[in-house]
């Protein structure tokens, strides 16, 4: 890094990796429960007020990270290409910063990790922008806790305290999970300060107090009361330590999804055992680092228990480098492990799973990675530059099918944009839904709470709007010449799948939820439907008949066969295939 052209070098690396997480991020679109959020700023002040007050009530206290998510969904996936570029350089960048390591190296290797993780954590943590506001965001406010408790403040000693208090109560009152790593890390550096410089325990301990003040807020919420007794209800201790278990072995299959993150587990090992080596430590205390990184790979090769313990002795090995790093004096790097290790042990006790879960420990995970890493490579610049140089190129041309898949749902969401404001002139609506599920979450015709707050986000009329889902080779499907909302489906044997409600409705019958099923009464004749697996319907009347179901544009589809041969309905297919009659 002494010379301008090393650092220039790393600089353009960043900018690159910058340039590539900004373009992925403004090609997301909307999803799941962003649809909710992006409704709460669009009545005005006092409205928003009253929706935050049903938020904190009925949904769940993390007030803090859900009004960034409304501000970032009010103004646009440009702002949040913008903001979400400056969460994740922010991270690498307040890390090197409090370790007092090469920042500009750490910032590049962090943003090619950060775009070669998993593509299901790409597409529902760091692009699912409500995931994104509730993980990635509350981990880059808790770099910025150790980087200003990291820091001795004695000249400025009421400043510190002050900052302390403030920055630490909004860790705290970000998420269940962030929230409680939040405290630890105020624990953590109150516990330094009793070691090292015992008077300047004052700005830890009111982080400690700050920090827990935080959580109690959103602890407090009814609502977060309510999900806490649900999804970590056990009726003894047994139960409870199954629980864990089960979630611990989850979680590991979770890791698994890809290589990216047992490479990137096994590079942090590799990092740690030569910065351990560089320490001058008299004993060899890096060689068992440097063997602990043969586990993460190994994984890829296992399943089920012997992958549960294979991470368990990875997350055991992670607890020694930490406290190996800590005893080098090298504390930030120490606090990443264990904040990594921490985001996965506070989860245990929930019901809540999925990539989004895990997104802080591969932040935390990589961020630890890519300090002692940059380090090791500041020593050899040129061959560090080459092989981060290879590492981008590499990355960006493994991305490129992720780009396009990003592209294709971005061009389409653009098209469905155009059919809201058309709509809102004709009174018709059309919704293109050939969206790729592998690049976004859940999307508006997935069930009917995600299309009700997606219907609610155009700011259409409910009852006025005539609502038609468009699809590419999925045929329209018409009753008595009248086209129904939904097309058909394709089922896994080729035959169609057509909407059941929406048919018998548009014949004059009726069809009623009970207990256990679906009651449905058609020209006289009554039907019992009942369901002896998820994807299977069986219909019940003078004969019987099993045919494949399939739940999706929020009804029950059923193979054809269930209205030709029990419903005794006529199923005509136009010409071109493109349209199915139904009729008497």
């Amino acid at each position: 890094m002494d010379k301008p052209k090393y650092k220039y070098g790393w600089a353009l690396l960043t900018a690159a990796g910058c340039a590539a997480a900004a373009l992925i991020m403004g090609l997301t679109v909307y999803s799941s429960d962003d649809y909710w959020y992006s409704t709460f700023m669009d009545g005005g002040f006092a409205r928003w007020l009253e929706l935050m007050r049903y938020h904190y009530e009925s949904f769940n206290g993390r007030m803090l990270v859900h009004a960034a998510a409304q501000l970032i969904l009010h103004f646009g996936t440009w702002f949040f290409a913008a903001v979400g570029t400056a969460v994740c350089l922010w991270i690498p960048l307040a890390a090197a910063r409090a370790s007092q390591s090469p920042a500009l190296p750490a910032a590049a290797l962090f943003m090619v990790g950060l775009m070669l993780m998993p593509l299901g954590m790409l597409a529902r943590c760091l692009t699912w922008i409500s995931a994104f506001c509730n993980y990635a965001l509350p981990t880059a406010m808790i770099m910025g806790e150790i980087l200003l408790l990291n820091r001795d403040g004695e000249r400025r000693r009421a400043l510190s305290c002050l900052s302390a208090v403030l920055v630490c109560f909004t860790c705290g009152a970000t998420t269940e999970q962030s929230g409680l790593l939040a405290v630890c890390v105020a624990l953590f550096y109150l516990a330094v300060r009793l070691f090292t410089r015992p008077r300047l325990c004052l700005a830890p301990l009111l982080g400690v107090l700050s920090a827990a003040a935080g959580v109690v807020t959103i602890f407090l919420s009814p609502a977060t009361r309510t999900r806490l007794d649900a999804e970590s209800a056990a009726d003894t201790l047994a139960e409870w330590f199954g629980h864990l278990v089960d979630h611990f072995v989850e979680y590991a299959g979770i890791l698994n999804t890809g290589r990216t993150i047992a490479a990137l587990l096994a590079l942090f090992f590799i990092a740690a055992a030569l910065g351990l080596r560089r320490s001058g430590a008299k004993t060899p205390v890096w060689i068992p680092f440097l063997i602990a990184a043969v586990l993460p790979p190994a994984t890829l090769f296992t399943a089920g228990d012997t992958r549960a313990w294979l991470y368990l002795a990875v997350f055991a090995l992670l607890l020694v480098c930490a406290i190996a790093l800590l005893c080098r004096g090298r504390r930030a790097e120490c606090l990443l492990t264990l904040c990594a290790v921490g985001s996965v042990v506070v989860m245990l006790p929930t019901n809540t799973g999925g990539e989004r879960v895990m997104l802080p420990f591969y932040l935390y995970i990589l961020t630890a990675a890519a300090l002692m890493a940059g380090r090791e490579l500041i020593e050899r610049p040129a061959l560090g530059l080459a092989a981060a140089a290879i590492a981008l190129a590499g990355m960006i041309a493994y991305r490129v099918p992720v780009y396009e898949g990003f592209l294709c749902n971005y061009r389409i969401e653009q098209r469905n944009r155009e059919y809201v404001e058309e709509a809102k002139e004709t009174g018709v609506l059309y919704y293109d839904m050939d969206y790729d599920l592998v690049y976004t979450h859940t999307k508006a015709y997935a069930d009917g709470y995600f299309y009700d707050t997606w219907f609610e986000s155009t700011g259409l009329d409910r009852d006025t709007t005539k609502v038609y889902f468009l699809s590419e080779g999925r045929p329209a499907v018409y009753v008595n010449g009248e086209r129904l909302t939904s097309p058909a489906l394709a089922g896994s044997q080729g035959q169609n799948m057509l909407p059941l409600r929406g048919i018998v409705e548009g014949l004059g019958g009726t069809v009623d939820t009970v207990d256990g099923g679906i009651s449905v009464s058609l020209a006289g004749r009554a039907y019992s439907i009942t369901y002896p697996s998820w994807n299977a319907a069986l219909i019940s009347w003078p004969g019987g008949l099993e045919v494949e179901r399939h739940l999706n544009y929020f009804q029950t589809l059923l193979d054809e066969r269930a209205f030709t041969d029990a419903f005794g309905l006529t199923v005509t297919a136009s010409a071109d295939g493109s349209a199915l009659q139904v009729s008497f």
